[in-house]
């Protein structure tokens, strides 16, 4: 075990490179000029960069005439990493306890899918080399074919050939799952050891499914994925790949937030309090939401608002087709009927869940100002859309005349209920405040799970409390070691404000 010290606290730092031939080489923290491991919501599977020393080309060379390494760029050259901090002091005992390296281990194994050389001003030639889970790069290189008559074909143990296309339709999820279960080769008896049952989504609808020859798993997967609404609140999924478990889950955002009130400390990571010098944000402690303490310094961050205006450049909710035969786009618009039903479920499913944490809250974003600022966009959108596609919306719905999106039919699923979805989830990212700030790293941090930011003192600034204070969800986590510092870079958005 390699123990390497970062600021002033030590960690279990082991960092292996190994080429295709099996020879590695175990780095320390002086080659090691960067390593950036960054976990996203939007991406199932963790990613990230490392740059190492590599002056005297040590680790594509022959030295004593024993070959170091000999980098293949097949993406099959592997990065293996195991970080642990000391949590109690004893790093061994930590290691040994299965509970702390769940929460606090970072354990995985990358491929190398680019390498590129790089000469710093000092003449110090470094290797710079962006790695992906290795889960991920075998689902780019698998192919599955799965439909969806299979699936029905099997459950029902009957033939399907005279069944109708809404009979060999099946639920989105019930699909994600076997694009998962073949890839991996994993039957319905092993379906628990890359699955999480219980937090995996099996979707409101149903869709008839062909995968493509020339596609691989991974793009089956997110395409899929884009077509999902959740069971039970019809809202946007996240599917990611635990990376303590190596199970997928597939849970709502919805849900999510309820769970934050259900089980707090597995999904509330931790309390970051501000003193009354909340400008300068130096004397900032972090408290785990684990029951742990632990001292947090806020290096700096910044609130990026984003106004109604910005959100209506995007959003769109009805789908009109132009009926003419030798165009196969939809042309969408957006009525105000909808808008206004869009904006209530936004507060009934990240709002409402949210006030039993502080009854004073409201919507990060205010209908009427968006209304408002429609008639902005109406001439702007009337001479940007196909003329077609006017004459059409126009007849039939008198909608609001918000710049209207093509997009290509791609197959028999109901795009209205997509189009309120990614409605809901650009809402959910874009409208509100975005936080962007760099503290003292902390392993346990990962996306998907909320933070809380707290005073324990009166705050003068006002402003600064209504934007700053309150219950954040995670979006982004980057894990940064460089230069024997040890920081995360955190993003997460509020989709509430106070009154």
């Amino acid at each position: 075990m390699n123990i390497e010290q970062f600021d002033t606290r030590y960690f279990k730092f082991d960092i292996i490179l190994k080429d295709t031939k099996d020879n590695a080489i175990q780095l320390n923290s002086s080659s090691v000029e960067n390593l950036t491991i960054e976990d996203n919501i939007f991406i199932p599977f963790v990613t990230g960069s490392i740059v190492v020393s590599n002056s005297r080309d040590g680790l594509q060379t022959t030295l004593d005439d024993e070959k170091r390494l000999d980098f293949a760029g097949t993406n099959h050259d592997l990065l293996i990493v195991e970080i642990l901090p000391t949590v109690t002091g004893n790093i061994e005992s930590d290691n040994n306890n299965e509970k702390i390296r769940e929460i606090f281990g970072l354990n995985f194994v990358f491929a190398l899918n680019e390498l590129q050389d790089l000469d710093d001003p000092s003449n110090r030639t470094s290797n710079v080399m962006n790695f992906r889970d290795i889960h991920h790069q075998f689902m780019l290189e698998k192919t599955c074919e799965i439909t969806s008559s299979d699936i029905v074909a099997a459950e029902k143990n009957v033939d399907v050939t005279d069944f109708t296309n809404s009979e060999r339709s099946v639920q989105t999820g019930v699909i994600l799952k076997e694009i998962i279960k073949k890839t991996f080769e994993k039957d319905d008896d092993e379906e628990d050891t890359i699955i999480d049952v219980e937090n995996f989504d099996l979707g409101k609808y149903k869709i008839l499914w062909n995968s493509a020859g020339n596609s691989n798993s991974f793009q089956h997967l997110m395409h899929v994925w884009s077509k999902h609404q959740s069971e039970e609140k019809e809202d946007h999924c996240l599917i990611q790949f635990d990376r303590t478990t190596h199970k997928f889950s597939n849970i709502s955002l919805a849900k999510i937030f309820e769970k934050q009130e259900d089980e707090p400390k597995k999904y509330v990571l931790e309390t970051f309090i501000f003193d009354s010098n909340i400008a300068g944000q130096r004397n900032t402690k972090s408290k785990l939401g684990l029951g742990l303490d632990k001292l947090c310094f806020i290096i700096d961050h910044k609130l990026t608002p984003i106004n109604g205006n910005e959100f209506s450049k995007n959003i769109s909710n009805q789908v009109y087709n132009t009926h003419v035969a030798a165009d196969r786009n939809i042309y969408l618009g957006t009525s105000n009927s909808n808008i206004q039903a869009v904006f209530d479920r936004y507060k009934e499913l990240y709002v409402d869940s949210l006030q039993n944490y502080d009854t004073n809250v409201v919507p990060s974003i205010d209908l009427d100002q968006f209304i408002d600022n429609k008639e902005s966009s109406q001439e702007s959108s009337q001479e940007s859309a196909p003329s077609t596609a006017r004459k059409k919306t126009g007849r039939r719905s008198g909608h609001s005349n918000l710049r209207q999106k093509v997009v290509t039919s791609t197959g028999p699923i109901n795009q209205n209920n997509i189009l309120t979805n990614n409605m809901l989830l650009d809402l959910f990212i874009s409208s509100g405040d975005n936080i962007i700030f760099r503290a003292l790293g902390s392993t346990h941090r990962r996306s998907g799970k909320f933070i809380d930011i707290a005073s324990e003192t009166t705050l003068t600034n006002t402003t600064v409390a209504d934007n700053i204070l309150g219950r954040w969800f995670v979006t982004s986590v980057k894990h940064v070691f460089s230069d024997s510092q040890y920081f995360n870079i955190i993003e997460a958005v509020k989709t509430y404000r106070t009154k």
